[in-house]
């Protein structure tokens, strides 16, 4: 819940930035003397980018269109796309958050069009650290990432209204952990890879 209000805060912060960029005084002259003032430019790789300028760096708040199919609706520093804002993608999926030269890091949401989505830390455009993922079956995961797979403790809930709470080691059961059945039964122990080899 916490990182839910704060993604709304960050995205509110954004829309408030957004709207004073637009506000800047049309750039005039050549690239380097672009600053303080919002200017559009299409670049020989097929990119275009409008937005706010400094010192003839893209800088404050801006759209760069990669000409790929993606686009980033926010923050840069220096001529880098950094900060928070909106990264859309040509498969339909779109994220929401923190980067750093243009790779998801720190924290954010990213929809997908088929109805998964993920909520929490990213580091080098994986799921790192803590986060929520849900899938379009039901089943979703609360808890601990690294490196884009489940780690740490966290709590799987299956759709059928079965759940695993417990630890996990490379997307895997492992390590201390209980799991509910739908008809009342409850497993303890310990689990190595998804395999119950201790029970308590």
């Amino acid at each position: 819940m916490v990182k839910i209000f704060l993604q709304l805060a960050l995205f509110l912060i954004y829309l408030s930035s957004s709207f004073a960029s637009e506000k800047l005084p049309k750039c005039e002259g050549s690239l380097q003397v672009w600053t303080n003032c919002h200017g559009k430019r299409l670049y020989l790789n097929g990119q275009t980018y409008d937005g706010s300028w400094e010192d003839g760096f893209k800088h404050g708040k801006g759209i760069l269109d990669y000409g790929d199919g993606r686009t980033w609706d926010g923050d840069f520093i220096i001529g880098d796309p950094r900060g928070s804002g909106t990264m859309s993608y040509s498969d339909g999926k779109v994220y929401v958050g923190q980067i750093k030269f243009g790779i998801r890091e720190g924290t954010g949401t990213m929809t997908w069009p088929h109805g998964t989505s993920y909520t929490g830390e990213w580091e080098r455009n994986k799921y790192h650290g803590e986060g929520i993922a849900k899938w379009p079956d039901g089943d979703s995961y609360d808890g601990g990432w690294k490196e884009g797979l489940f780690d740490g403790k966290g709590t799987y809930y299956h759709a059928t209204g079965e759940k695993f709470i417990g630890y996990f080691k490379k997307g895997r059961k492992h390590g201390r952990g209980i799991y509910y059945y739908l008809e009342g039964r409850v497993e303890k122990g310990i689990w190595q890879y998804d395999e119950l080899v201790k029970k308590d």
